[in-house]
């Protein structure tokens, strides 16, 4: 029995990525209310359950690649990793968002040899 599995978690760890690259779609944005009494956005995607609490770099990431207009990020893809990051004073595993790479638009060849 894997113990994390028992008690899962409402938002999206570092450990979650297992150490690799995740290409996930964005579903929608929320405001939560945190365990501090804070209200925080949220980001939601496609096929997880978790949802990633969002800090200002990774708002500011979003921000940068789709606008200011949480309500305009639905259906964009994104790149989640596993990165150092400094947390109060610590250095720690957290999650940081990119932009996802950019699929090549399908070749027309007009001039088939055959």
């Amino acid at each position: 029995m894997n113990i994390r599995e028992q008690f899962p978690s409402t938002w999206l760890k570092a450990s979650d990525l297992n150490g690799s690259n995740h290409t996930v779609t964005i579903e929608r944005v929320e405001s939560a209310k945190m365990g501090d009494d804070t209200t925080k956005p949220v980001v939601y995607f496609q096929n997880r359950n978790a949802g990633l609490v969002l800090n200002k770099t990774n708002a500011a990431i979003l921000d940068d690649l789709f606008g200011p207009e949480t309500e305009s990020w639905s259906g964009k893809a994104v790149v989640m990793r596993s990165e150092k990051v400094s947390f109060q004073g610590q250095i720690v595993d957290g999650i940081r968002l990119g932009a996802a790479a950019e699929q090549p638009a399908p070749q027309i060849v007009d001039d088939v040899p055959f």
